[in-house]
């Protein structure tokens, strides 16, 4: 899927994607009543390793309710690779250094789609009977979406 832009009912504006995975996560995004605002790689973190400057923007961000935020990157059905996994590591420590949180989301499961007041299955066998969109500390593989993009509001 091409990059696009998805009008957020959250932030009542056009907010920016890369890919389908990163849309998807912004509309389970969009729908979760503790995210106030989203927004696309609002922040850059660079830091000094093994003599070099590497920096990481995380893809999406959302500011929660209580004030705190989530960084998110988002992965394919394949997982992170090496160079991702080990930014990750550096953005989690970051964001549990300011009370925020990471986390890297897979593609949800196609047999669930959010709709008005929450989840449903579609009966397709072998899928889950509850989705969670926590916003715990540390780096937290996601496959069922939630968390955010923080962001201007």
């Amino acid at each position: 899927m091409a990059p696009g832009w998805w009008w957020s009912s959250t932030t009542k504006r056009l907010v920016a994607y890369g890919s389908g995975v990163m849309r998807t996560q912004m509309m389970l995004l969009d729908r979760d009543p503790a995210v106030v605002a989203l927004a696309c790689r609002p922040v850059e973190l660079v830091w000094r390793e093994d003599g070099k400057v590497v920096g990481h923007a995380p893809q999406l961000m959302a500011r929660l309710q209580d004030g705190s935020g989530l960084l998110l990157d988002c992965v394919g059905h394949s997982g992170s690779s090496a160079r991702l996994a080990e930014r990750a590591r550096v953005v989690a420590a970051a964001a549990e250094a300011v009370g925020w949180s990471y986390r890297l989301a897979r593609p949800p499961d196609p047999g669930w789609w959010p709709m008005c007041g929450g989840w449903r299955v579609t009966g397709i066998p072998g899928t889950p009977q509850g989705v969670h969109a926590g916003s715990g500390g540390g780096v937290q593989q996601s496959a069922a979406g939630g968390g955010g993009c923080a962001g201007a509001g």
